[in-house]
């Protein structure tokens, strides 16, 4: 559980934000098909183009091949992340829920202790208590 309203919606927008990267990985092969088929255009076109037209057609070529690269490599590396933040995320929680018993266990473990009045008293209760932890 989480004490805020905060660290619930965090949790909730990145298991959406997990979905939506799950739903662009599905149609990357489909992106994948038509930048194939768009340099199989291109390289059609180059026959019929003029050497300068050919040279920008490479190029621009070439640059949309590293942007959908490097945009199909995102998108995978962020979805890796968001699977490991909703890992160290759920860790968390189990080790709060741990916390905040272990917590409570001790007060009613203090509250239990029933006052001393003596010096000695106080120091044997004090042993005692240090076992206990």
């Amino acid at each position: 559980t989480c004490f805020s309203r905060y660290c619930y919606l965090s949790l909730k927008h990145l298991k959406f934000l997990l979905y939506l990267l799950k739903e662009l990985l599905a149609v990357l092969p489909e992106g994948s098909s038509k930048m194939k088929m768009c340099e199989n255009t291109g390289t059609r076109a180059k026959d019929t183009t003029a050497l300068q037209g050919r040279q920008n057609m490479q190029q621009e070529m070439d640059n949309l091949k590293s942007d959908w690269e490097t945009y199909a490599s995102s998108v995978r590396s962020l979805k890796d992340s968001l699977e490991r933040a909703i890992q160290h995320w759920g860790r968390y929680e189990d080790q709060q829920d741990k916390i905040l018993h272990w917590m409570k266990d001790m007060e009613k473990k203090v509250k239990d202790f029933p006052l001393k009045s003596t010096l000695d008293e106080k120091q044997q209760q004090y042993s005692r208590y240090q076992v206990n932890i």
